[in-house]
């Protein structure tokens, strides 16, 4: 089995939120799709984000389901099989 990638190597946006939506700023992140964090300062949605991915991949380990490897800017082909790390070890 392949080592799990750390959250580190995973990239993600930062985004301010404007007057009227809150304050703070929003980070998304584009693997796993929906994964998205919030503070009040970048440091803290930093810190938001780390905690929740470790959680994430405490229960996807546990679940034994398939942890998505991170993107670069450029994605092989769609079909590439290792976009994915598989926990099945059946």
């Amino acid at each position: 089995m392949s080592a799990i990638p750390a959250f580190e190597k995973y990239p993600f946006e930062i985004a301010w939120l404007q007057e009227g939506n809150g304050e703070g700023c929003i980070i998304t992140f584009p693997t796993p799709p929906g994964y998205i964090a919030s503070g009040a300062t970048e440091r803290d949605a930093i810190a938001q984000a780390r905690s929740a991915s470790h959680a994430w991949t405490a229960s996807t380990v546990e679940n034994r389901k398939t942890i998505p490897l991170p993107h670069s800017a450029t994605k092989k082909s769609a079909n590439d099989s290792s976009d994915a790390l598989s926990l099945d070890t059946q």
